[in-house]
């Protein structure tokens, strides 16, 4: 396996599956519906299965949305960020180090080291921010509309490594909040 392709996988293995009970973007009076699922396979081992939540369906620029992975394989915290950063650069160019080593500091809150049946729940805020939890206990809120643009484009965008599953969540949408400025 190429190293290249086992950062594709470990990057898609950052988010995870969560009761929308333990939610709290998921307060409104909007019921959350399923949007999509599938499973990621690399040379036939699954390595998480996804699913995508949100009060409309398919998710727009300008709607929030649950993202949940559930893990069949561990991964350390070090390399969930490192494998964040490269995909962060590949789909927007290079960032400034500085705003990397920000939202680095940000992760380490976020993401924890996961180990085969853990999971992890991404919440998207349109032009707000981005809450995770971990096996349905919150980790962090970054706070901050332009990561949250680009981390859930990883998955959902139009650059996604894996545009079968993109299809599968978002119902064949691609989902581009920075396209439109939101």
């Amino acid at each position: 396996m190429t190293p290249r392709k086992f950062n594709m996988i470990a990057m898609v293995l950052i988010l995870g599956m969560a009761d929308s009970s333990f939610i709290k973007a998921q307060s409104t009076n909007e019921p959350e519906q399923d949007c999509g699922q599938g499973t990621f396979r690399f040379f036939g081992w699954s390595i998480y299965q996804a699913k995508l939540t949100s009060p409309h369906c398919p998710v727009q620029a300008s709607q929030r949305f649950t993202l949940r992975i559930h893990y069949f394989i561990p991964i350390s915290q070090a390399h969930l960020i490192a494998t964040t950063d490269q995909e962060l650069n590949r789909m927007h160019g290079s960032w400034p180090q500085k705003t990397l080593q920000g939202w680095n500091k940000e992760m380490e809150q976020a993401f924890r080291s996961v180990h085969s049946g853990d999971t992890i729940t991404g919440i998207y805020l349109p032009g707000v921010e981005a809450q995770f939890y971990l096996n349905n206990t919150p980790t962090t809120e970054i706070h901050d509309a332009e990561f949250a643009q680009w981390f859930f484009q990883i998955w959902l965008g139009p650059k996604a490594h894996d545009s079968k599953l993109r299809d599968q969540l978002n119902q064949g949408i691609i989902w581009n909040p920075i396209k439109i400025g939101v």
